[in-house]
């Protein structure tokens, strides 16, 4: 097994070679504490979450939804570490512990704060309204600067 290449004369280690968001999903992270907030960004129509579903099959070769998730109480903290990659209008709000207690597994992918909620691979669809109902309604991004989660409050 070859754990060098040649590029231009230089060895390069194999590691090196594996794309950032492929070595991203083999890194271990720390377990994020239940109280870490968790935001998804839009207002988690049926048909967006399936639209999603399927780019991650099609992405990370398994379902999952992505999220943004940090040990922090401000919302407004969470959508500015997310910067760019949250492209929406309207977020829904929930804590690590509400998807975990849901029977949701949550892994960091990516660069943080961003996060993969892991589905079934076979019963993927029949997730979707529980990982719904694991979430806060909708509310618009700009308003979050004056709202404090609450990560004490009981799941619905």
């Amino acid at each position: 097994m070859m754990l060098h290449s040649t590029r231009g004369g230089l060895h390069v280690p194999i590691w090196r070679r594996v794309p950032k968001r492929w070595a991203a999903l083999t890194n271990w992270t720390p377990r994020l504490p239940d109280d870490a907030l968790v935001i998804r960004g839009g207002t988690l129509l049926p048909s967006d979450l399936q639209r999603s579903v399927l780019k991650a099959i099609k992405e990370l070769r398994r379902p999952a939804l992505s999220i943004f998730s940090a040990d922090v109480l401000i919302p407004a903290d969470l959508v500015e570490s997310a910067g760019s990659r949250l492209i929406h209008t309207s977020v829904c709000l929930s804590t690590a512990g509400r998807l975990r207690k849901a029977g949701f597994v949550l892994e960091q992918t990516f660069e943080p704060p961003h996060y993969s909620v892991w589905l079934s691979e076979t019963n993927w669809h029949d997730q979707l309204s529980t990982f719904r109902s694991a979430f806060d309604v909708p509310v618009p991004v700009r308003t979050l600067g004056r709202v404090q989660a609450d990560p004490g409050r009981p799941s619905k």
